[in-house]
This record gives C-alpha cells, structure tokens and sequence, in this order.
C-alpha cells in the first residue's frame, strides 16, 4: 500500500537545511535525541526520587536545545491551531496559578503550572513540525518502546513476581511505567498507532502483529479493567472513523471471535490477574469484582460536592486531598481541575480536547491524511474516557502518545511548516 503522505509537497527551498557536511551531525544528533525522547517517555521508573523529572525529560530538553542551535525550532508548530492550543494552555495553568497563590499554595501552583508547562509546550515544540517521514519513524520508536516494556514487566511479572518495582503487591504488572491503569491505557493508544501504521503502509502486517501480541498480553496482565475497555474503544473507533465499512465489519468480526474464544476458553489461557478482576467481572456484572471502582464512585460523589461551589477561583494544586474526607485526589481529571483550578482549568482542558478533535477532523477531510486523522480522532476519545479514572495528565507518558497521534495530520494540513532535511 503507497503511504498517505505520498500527496504531501515538500517544503520551499527557503526551509531547506543548510547541505554543509559540518552541520549534518547536529540534524543527526537533533533526530537521535528526540527519538530517545519518545523511547524513554513511558518510563517513569528513570526519574529523580525528590521531583517528577525523568530521563525523557532531560533528552527533551537536549532536543530543544540542538533545534535551538540548528536554527529549526518552530514558532507555530500546530500551524492555525498553534493559538486555539496555547490559549486553552494558558486557561487551564492560569486557573491552578490562580487557585494556588488565593489559596496561599504558590509554590505548589507554580510547580503544577510548570510540570503542565513542559508537557502542554515545550513537548508540542520538539515533536511537531517535522516531515511525515520522521514522524513514521516516531512512532515506530514508540511502538518499539511500549513493547519493550511489556514484554520487560511480563518478565518481572513470571520470574520474579515479588519484585515491587514492577509488580504490585496483588500481583498486577506496574512495568516501568509505574501505574497500572495507565500501562493498560497507553497500551491502548500503542495499539492504535500499530493499526495506523499498517494502514498507511508503514509497517509489515507480521511485524503489526508481532508488537500486539506482547503489547495486549500486558495489557492483560495489568489486570486493567479501563485498560481493555480502551483497548475495545480504540479498536473499534479507529475502524469507526475510518468510514470503511468493511475495515468496520473485519474489526467487528475479530473482536467477536475473540469474544468467543475467551468465554468459551478463557479460563485456559487468561491471565490469573485478568481472570479474577477483569473477566469475572465482566461476565457476572458484579462490580465488586472489578477492584476498586465502588470507592472510586465514592470519591466521584465526593469530589461533585466540592466542585460544585467552584466558580473562578478553586482549591489549589494539589489541594484537594486535604479537602477530601478520604484524603486522597478524585480519579477524574474534569472533577479534579474544576475543583483544584475552578472553571478555567476546565475550560483549558475542554479547549485542548477541542483542538484534538478539530485537527483529527480536518485532517479527515483531506484525502493525503485521511487515515492520520481517523487516528488522531481515535486517540482523542481514548484519551478523553480515560481522564473519566485518572488525576491529572501533566505526566510526559500521557501526552506523548497523544501528541504523535496528532503530529501525521498537521504535518499533511500544513507541509510548508514541517521541518525539512
């Protein structure tokens, strides 16, 4: 299959990067840096103990600093989406600075404000704007990244299941990524990507399904309940907003067999974690069998009440584990943004999903990106179900994942501004 992008033109010669041979090793090492930055982003594991800085961190910061001395960093790399995007950035971080300094919180408001910073901005700088090649080549890295890291916490998980850094204590796979629910999910995404690449001609249908069998099989081993609804969710939608119905029938049908299959067999070769928490619970409706999501719902009720006198001015960063009863921070990102930031925060996170959902849609219009903007569209849906069980996202291994889904279809809407080479 010839790759969509093949429509693209390339930039004018004016955006053409200097030939020199003396400047070659810098673009090298520009193109080196950033794709350690996208293998390294899911690892949480690497990180300082004292403040959330990881390895992907530093190499992310590396990379904005060679762009820099190379001339090619981008002043708006989202093209026409550039403001719609900075400016919901700039709700949602002013909401929680806001909230903070009324609440006497500065500091942590500040360091709030500066963790969304680096990944609501300073990650959009270094992966966006670049041609449809090296985007390819993005997200292979990430492809290959979340499979590495299955495939390592499955090891953990069979030969040394009491090593807490990467099981739990209830025997559920951590992986390097640290979380167990968010491993399930960023699998999800990772699954989406694989799909995306198949479909544009990027990568062998043997090589796709040689990186899900050990991507869904960690998916499985978290014993993740939204991990393997999103999983659902992203297989089905991406085949939804593809408009194919015959990609459509396929998915439903696979997706059938599989359901079969598992009820059928599934006690014979499902994981023991997946069996007891997910399967039980989805075959017998019983909710207490799906871990912890009645107190999850406590924690939803909870946080209603005390959002709900939220108007501009909220709690603070990181506050609202002392307003709570239970002293712990509601596992939904709306709730916990309008309560923390008040109303403009959430309204900055609306807006951000908002310009997803509007360059996913553009793109779709398009017939050189029309698949890059299945994906994107998919990936935001993933995205958004997921903040319904999650705190906040500023982490690097949230966003990075949406941001290459998001990359192919502005670098087909706006070839002019991708960085050329």
């Amino acid at each position: 299959m010839t790759a969509v992008y093949d429509s693209v033109q390339p930039p004018p010669r004016r955006l053409r990067a200097p030939r020199r041979k003396s400047h070659e090793w810098r673009y090298r090492f520009e193109r080196a840096c950033l794709l350690l930055t996208v293998f390294f982003s899911p690892m949480n594991f690497l990180r300082l103990d004292w403040v959330f800085f990881t390895l992907s961190d530093l190499l992310a910061l590396l990379t904005l600093l060679i762009m820099l001395v190379n001339g090619r960093l981008p002043l708006r790399p989202m093209g026409p989406a550039t403001f719609m995007w900075l400016g919901s950035v700039l709700l949602l971080t002013s909401g929680l600075m806001l909230s903070s300094i009324f609440n006497d919180g500065a500091v942590d408001g500040a360091i709030g404000v500066a963790q969304y910073g680096f990944a609501l901005v300073l990650m959009p700088l270094i992966i966006f704007g670049r041609t449809p090649e090296e985007l390819i080549v993005v997200a292979k890295t990430f492809v290959m990244s979340i499979t590495f890291v299955m495939l390592h916490g499955a090891y953990y998980l069979h030969f040394s299941p009491d090593d807490i850094r990467f099981v739990s204590q209830n025997g559920r796979l951590l992986t390097l990524i640290e979380r167990v629910n968010a491993a399930g999910t960023i699998g999800a995404i990772t699954v989406c990507l694989v799909l995306w690449l198949v479909r544009i001609g990027a990568l062998r249908r043997v090589t796709a399904v040689c990186a899900v069998i050990p991507i869904v099989y960690g998916i499985l081993l978290t014993g993740s309940n939204s991990g393997f609804l999103l999983t659902i969710v992203g297989f089905l939608g991406f085949a939804f907003f593809s408009g194919s119905p015959g990609l459509l029938a396929r998915h439903f049908g696979i997706g059938a067999l599989f359901l079969a299959i598992t009820l059928l067999w599934g006690e014979y070769f499902l994981p023991d974690v997946f069996f007891a928490r997910v399967f039980d619970a989805v075959v017998n409706g019983d909710l207490a069998a799906a871990g912890s999501f009645s107190y999850r719902i406590l924690l939803i009720s909870e946080a209603v009440s005390i959002a709900d006198g939220s108007g501009l001015i909220g709690l603070g960063m990181d506050q609202y584990r002392s307003a709570s009863a239970h002293g712990f921070a509601v596992h939904n990102t709306y709730l916990l943004l309008l309560a923390e930031g008040g109303v403009l925060s959430l309204i900055g996170l609306a807006g951000l999903l908002c310009t997803i959902v509007l360059v996913g849609w553009q793109a779709m219009r398009s017939d050189a990106a029309y698949w890059s903007g299945a994906l994107t569209l998919t990936v935001a849906l993933i995205f958004a179900c997921a903040m319904l069980g999650f705190t906040h996202v500023y982490a690097r291994f949230w966003l990075v994942p949406v941001l290459i889904a998001m990359a192919p279809s502005l670098a087909a809407l706006n070839p002019r501004r991708a960085h050329y080479d």
